[in-house]
């Protein structure tokens, strides 16, 4: 899951950086609540020339399923994503146009 990392960016940054078609909402959630919660979660800071870049604040939340080469940086599962939107707070609501 994309996330971008608060301490380095605003919740309206996040919003206006676009990715996700559409208005959406930001939610909060602290990197220990993702650790509580069995999962990882890493840097990913993307460059100018990339996909969603520059973005100094893009980190990765990281599931349990292995990937391809068996690391533990697979997608989350349906119940890890749920378990997280459970403890992300809305800290702020885009209006629909």
């Amino acid at each position: 899951m994309s996330v971008d990392l608060g301490s380095l960016c605003a919740p309206q940054e996040t919003r206006d950086r676009g990715g996700a078609a559409g208005p959406f909402h930001v939610a909060v959630v602290t990197a220990a609540t993702v650790r509580v919660l069995g999962l990882r979660i890493t840097k990913d800071p993307l460059s100018e020339g990339q996909e969603g870049g520059p973005n100094p604040a893009h980190a990765l939340i990281h599931g349990t399923r292995p990937n391809d080469d068996g690391n533990l940086t697979g997608g989350l599962t349906n119940g890890e994503a749920e378990k997280l939107a459970r403890a992300a707070r809305v800290v702020l609501i885009t209006p629909l146009h």
